[in-house]
């Protein structure tokens, strides 16, 4: 009797030790599945003498739009994700299942930045549009604007390295 108990607790021990290593392994695969991929840079001309520069993930067909940057946990301060729409018009966001607060910069087609909306909210549903007509759109972090002095009207450049 006392080595089927000893077998049972070995036995549970090792269902124990496999499920656990399963569930880090789904953990894992999650944060590989959205971890931040460098396809391009943007750099923002925000005087004559002075610029920015943000390695950039490139959303450019529908599904990686509508994704965009949700389902992610954390982003670097030079990191950000850069959105080519089809159609310059007002273009829409909302932020829902996006776990980063976000300032977000709609660009027109002659990359001037047009609209900022910022420190926009974790999981909102409120949808965001651009003030103008944009074909791109840059999501950095929440506060970077303020913070480095991007202002509607500044040029960007957008190099694409895919």
């Amino acid at each position: 009797m006392a080595t089927k108990y000893k077998y049972s607790i070995v036995l549970f021990l090792i269902l124990f030790l496999l499920i656990g290593c399963k569930e880090e392994k789904k953990s894992s695969d999650t944060d590989n599945k959205y971890k931040f991929k460098k396809e391009g840079q943007i750099v923002i001309i925000t005087s004559i003498n002075d610029s920015l520069s943000f390695d950039i993930e490139i959303a450019d067909t529908p599904y990686k739009t509508a994704l965009g940057l949700m389902y992610r946990n954390k982003m670097a301060q030079n990191e950000s994700m850069f959105f080519i729409f089809e159609y310059q018009r007002i273009q829409n966001f909302w932020m829902k299942n996006t776990y980063i607060p976000l300032d977000i910069l709609f660009i027109d087609d002659e990359f001037k930045i047009v609209s900022i909306f910022e420190n926009c909210m974790p999981f909102s549903t409120e949808t965001i549009a651009s003030d103008m007509p944009a074909l791109y759109a840059l999501e950095i972090n929440a506060g970077l604007c303020r913070k480095l002095g991007v202002e509607i009207g500044q040029r960007v450049i957008y190099k694409d390295f895919r």
